[in-house]
């Protein structure tokens, strides 16, 4: 008798176990059909010059197979998608490499319009492939009503660069923007004029060459050319923001520069000047 209740109650337990591994699997199931991973838009098209391992999901912070470079990429990501939580929309953001996350425009609205509200989104190493990958966390979860970008010197940089590929990358970005927001107001700013010839601290000669091999003030004219061009066909405004930068040889003035491609407040003050009218 002990040996029937003892097999009843294991075949009891076993159905049992079964019922649940079942409603667990069906339950996942469903959570997954419910929330469907977003498609991107525009996904199915190809981008040239993929990024390393841009994710906006912000899952890989910790992969050792992940640069130092992409690291900071992504956490600059994370931490901008964050902010955007707090940011009121509607507003101007400014988008781009490491030249725009330099630029003090906040700073500079303070002195210009206190309650004129704009937001920097640029993000260190940047190229055009990867702002295709984060529009969501850099622009479009802003929902701007004005955007200034200013991306692809380090496309210009890179040895591989041609300029058909930062071409196609930008033109999808702006494809994308209008798709998007087609309300807001899109500002194409020049890429800005370069120093290779004057010397600063801490740069010596390789890293000069390294600096420049590519990204010259000819292959910059040469852009700012074609995307004038490319702001035409979307019929978003091109802005030369350049006047007041170059010496006489038309290189970036020394003293608006630390290392002959970033600049220091007092450049970035100039560029602002030739801007502000399109706040």
């Amino acid at each position: 008798m002990r040996n029937k209740i003892a097999v009843t109650f294991l075949a009891t337990l076993l159905v049992f176990g079964i019922t649940a591994c079942g409603m667990t699997s069906q339950e996942g199931k469903q959570q997954s059909a419910g929330n469907p991973e977003p498609t991107k838009q525009g996904a199915t098209i190809q981008v040239t010059t993929k990024p390393e391992s841009v994710t906006p999901a912000m899952s890989n912070l910790n992969d050792d197979s992940i640069s130092p470079v992409q690291k900071k990429k992504n956490e600059k990501v994370q931490q901008y998608k964050e902010m955007n939580r707090r940011a009121e929309k509607g507003k101007t953001v400014f988008v781009g490499s490491s030249l725009m996350e330099q630029f003090p425009i906040v700073k500079f609205m303070l002195k210009f319009d206190k309650d004129y509200r704009v937001y920097n989104r640029g993000i260190s190493n940047y190229v055009t492939a990867d702002l295709l990958a984060t529009m969501e966390e850099c622009v479009f979860e802003l929902e701007p009503a004005k955007i200034f970008i200013n991306i692809g010197t380090n496309d210009i940089a890179s040895p591989q660069y041609r300029q058909e590929d930062l071409l196609a990358n930008y033109d999808l970005i702006l494809t994308r923007v209008k798709e998007r927001l087609p309300k807001s107001k899109v500002f194409v700013m020049a890429y800005y004029p370069v120093n290779a010839k004057a010397d600063f601290p801490g740069i010596d000669q390789t890293q000069k060459e390294q600096l420049f091999k590519t990204r010259t003030n000819q292959a910059i004219q040469d852009a700012n050319r074609a995307i004038e061009q490319l702001a035409k066909k979307h019929k978003v405004e091109f802005i030369n923001v350049n006047q007041g930068l170059m010496d006489a040889e038309g290189n970036l003035k020394q003293e608006y520069s630390k290392d002959g491609l970033h600049m220091v407040e007092k450049g970035y003050q100039v560029v602002f000047e030739n801007l502000k009218k399109h706040l």
